[in-house]
């Protein structure tokens, strides 16, 4: 069978997104033929795929931003390919494309957190949530929370939910960070408005100067933009620190022996880094929103997102264990490829 899979996000195989389109590819090319359509791609994406995939570089109306031409522009584009099927990793199918497709919905930042959203971007999926996931063979969802909403929203739940995977963390050799505190705790991810990092900052800053803990916070993140009113406040802050180059190794270096994992953000699609830190042992502390309980199993520090609430989770860690002996990757936690094969024997049938 042959499989023509949109994948922009590769473009940053750091982020969420990008490393859940790796996966992905990964997976479906192990059986199946693929043509992976990219833009830009992150040359590491492309050392990670197998030989059998075929890239195809979307290099045409390059002045057009990535995602007006993949609604726009992209089902014309496909037209000079054949193929069985399509997947669509950008949670909508493009304009002009009639051939049967599977679509991957990752969040609704749309509707849930739309200053998150370019104005562009959100008018774009305003316009073609509803008929996209109306109309595709199977929907895919990365989280039971993400398939209630999209019952919500537009009336279909999803026909498969696969999470996104801990593989690349399975086994890897962990690399020391240098230069870096000894005690930390850790925030791995985007830098934006629905993240809520001011009240993380805060409640952090207030924990340290009250005497509740004396770790730095470290915040991971490979964007090289990041709200205003982050970066104001976190010029006056003393108890924590922006890491903005770490490898994978690093970062599993780091999930290994972060004091706390903090995801106490106002919405997510799953929670990526609650579900990496707490396989590699770390506390966890998490707003209390469906889909990050998923991540993380539903076995760790929920809080609200005020930054009282996230300073009384800091207090409610302290009586969790704090032994940093056999900090070991936990890679039974990952459900991924239970899940992708489930996948693939549906499209066997």
């Amino acid at each position: 069978m042959k499989i023509i899979i949109e994948a922009f996000a590769l473009r940053n195989i750091k982020s969420g997104t990008g490393r859940y389109a790796l996966d992905i590819i990964s997976s479906l090319s192990k059986k199946h033929d693929v043509i992976v359509v990219t833009r830009e791609p992150d040359p590491e994406a492309l050392n990670n795929l197998s030989s059998k995939v075929k890239v195809v570089l979307a290099n045409n109306l390059r002045f057009i931003p990535a995602n007006a031409y993949l609604y726009f522009f992209l089902g014309h584009f496909l037209k000079n390919y054949k193929f069985d099927f399509a997947i669509f990793l950008i949670g909508c199918r493009p304009l002009f494309f009639n051939k049967v497709y599977d679509l991957v919905v990752c969040d609704f930042n749309h509707k849930i957190f739309p200053k998150s959203v370019k104005f562009i971007t959100r008018q774009i999926y305003r316009l073609s949530s509803f008929w996209s996931i109306k109309n595709c063979r199977n929907l895919i969802t990365i989280s039971e929370g993400t398939s209630r909403k999209s019952k919500e929203f537009y009336g279909r739940a999803a026909d498969l939910i696969i999470n996104p995977s801990l593989l690349k963390f399975k086994n890897i050799k962990t690399r020391k960070v240098k230069d870096i505190p000894k005690n930390f705790s850790l925030y791995v991810g985007a830098i934006e408005p629905r993240k809520n990092i001011c009240n993380l900052l805060v409640a952090h800053e207030y924990a340290v100067d009250n005497g509740l803990i004396s770790d730095k916070l470290l915040l991971v993140s490979s964007q090289s933009w990041f709200e205003e009113e982050v970066k104001n406040l976190l010029g006056k802050m003393e108890h924590s620190i922006l890491l903005n180059s770490i490898e994978e190794d690093e970062l599993a270096w780091l999930y290994s022996r972060a004091i706390r994992v903090y995801m106490t953000t106002y919405y997510e699609g799953y929670g990526m880094p609650a579900a990496e830190g707490q396989a590699f042992g770390a506390n966890i502390i998490c707003t209390d929103i469906i889909e990050l309980r998923e991540a993380s199993k539903n076995k760790e520090i929920y809080v609200g997102t005020s930054s009282i609430e996230i300073y009384e989770g800091i207090g409610l860690s302290l009586k969790r264990d704090q032994s940093m002996k056999k900090r070991e990757f936990d890679c039974t936690l990952d459900l991924y490829e239970k899940q992708v094969d489930l996948y693939l024997k549906r499209l066997s049938d």
